[in-house]
């Protein structure tokens, strides 16, 4: 498996951030419980930034993120970051086994992993927030558009292109 949809993902974060202005990006939105598309952001890139760091651990926990504001406030700063995410994920070996540390209730555990099923992960867990952020543009600055695919599975796609066959 190449890291090819993965970029693609990623790109999507760039082009999405870049859609807003600064102010549009920071604004807290009543139908995203008044948090902001910055937020989302840090959230989703923030996932993407402790796998990396499983590089050097050979442990991720997506529990413990720095939880970085700048991030969350600076759309300039979020995009540098993804481009730097982008530029790391060239280099990831797709099958180094990793631990995943989570929590479970109490307990806190480390499954066995690997960079592939991880990646995997992240792509649906950032599809799934790109749907949350569609919401809070589509509803609260309609002028701006995504394109037509933005925040919808992969799997969604493919069966809908079959049904319309």
């Amino acid at each position: 498996m190449n890291n090819s949809y993965h970029t693609q993902v990623v790109k999507q974060i760039i082009e999405a951030i870049n859609s807003v202005d600064e102010n549009s990006y920071n604004k807290k939105l009543t139908v995203l419980h008044d948090n902001s598309l910055g937020q989302h952001f840090r959230h989703i890139l923030e996932f993407y930034l402790c796998l990396l760091e499983a590089q050097s651990t050979g442990i991720v926990n997506y529990d413990n993120r720095k939880r970085d504001l700048s991030i969350e406030n600076d759309k300039s700063y979020a995009t540098v970051v993804t481009q730097t995410i982008l530029s790391k994920l060239e280099s990831i070996d797709m099958n180094t086994n990793i631990g995943l540390e989570t929590c479970l209730g109490t307990d806190t555990a480390i499954i066995p992993s690997n960079f592939s099923r991880e990646l995997v992960y992240l792509s649906e867990h950032t599809i799934h927030h790109f749907a949350l952020i569609k919401i809070g543009i589509s509803t609260s600055f309609p002028k701006v558009k995504l394109c037509e695919n933005f925040g919808v599975a992969e799997s969604t796609i493919i069966y809908k292109n079959k049904q319309q066959k």
